[in-house]
């Protein structure tokens, strides 16, 4: 069923920016991403971008019963839709909110289809949170450049947690290969040796070699090692101190 409704704000002066949405009852399904098994027990929320030169449409929740179904309100906001899941156990959602036309309008992906819809079905990645395992040459130390992003749709090896990527002196290290599985940027969670010495994450006074985060990427070396470079980058104004 569609609706029409008018959001009225409380305050005068928004009064010329009043809003009025075209509402739609939607089934929202839930899913395992890995299992397509249904979700009981998850909550399912409706979000908009709220602006100073824009009135929202009212937001909505449902939880899911045992056939991972729940129905929601759903407003047609050209600002952009959001509809996102969560549920014990599992990680954040790692879809996207869409424009009424289908494009995802922050990240590369979306369940959501184009408007108007009458049901989504949306998938959640299950506990625990991917690991990303740098594996660099046995006693290098220096920058290591990495690249940022999301990475690929859907796991091809469903349940493994842990992925190692192998990294070669000269290149970058590229993650867009790996499943996104929640809703943030893929980033390096630990660095090995290749003869599998795991090495510590750096913090201030660190003993020996260590693994440091720094702008464009990461540094292994000493923690002295690290000061000298990142005093040096910031002395020159640069935010980028990675190898060309």
């Amino acid at each position: 069923m569609q609706r029409l409704r008018c959001a009225i704000p409380h305050v005068l002066w928004v009064l010329p920016l009043l809003g009025c949405y075209s509402y739609r009852t939607i089934t929202a399904k839930v899913v395992d991403a890995e299992t397509g098994q249904p979700i009981s027990g998850a909550v399912v929320r409706t979000d908009y971008n709220q602006g100073l030169w824009h009135v929202a449409p009212s937001t909505s929740r449902g939880v899911t019963g045992t056939n991972g179904t729940t129905r929601i309100r759903v407003a047609k906001d050209p600002n952009g839709i959001s509809i996102s899941p969560e549920a014990d156990g599992y990680l954040d959602y790692w879809g996207d909110g869409v424009y009424p036309d289908g494009r995802p309008y922050s990240t590369p992906y979306t369940e959501l289809p184009r408007w108007p819809f009458d049901a989504v079905t949306l998938s959640l990645y299950a506990e625990p949170a991917p690991q990303v395992v740098l594996i660099v040459p046995d006693g290098y130390t220096g920058p290591i450049p990495v690249g940022t992003g999301y990475g690929k749709r859907g796991n091809p090896w469903p349940g493994r947690r842990i992925f190692e990527v192998p990294w070669k002196p000269g290149r970058t290290v590229s993650l867009r290969d790996l499943p996104q599985m929640n809703g943030s940027p893929l980033t390096v969670t630990s660095v090995r040796y290749a003869s599998g010495r795991d090495l510590p994450f750096g913090i201030p006074r660190t003993e020996g070699i260590a693994w440091w985060r720094m702008p464009g990427g990461l540094f292994i070396g000493s923690w002295e090692e690290r000061h000298e470079l990142h005093r040096a980058v910031a002395g020159a104004g640069n935010t980028d101190w990675s190898p060309g």
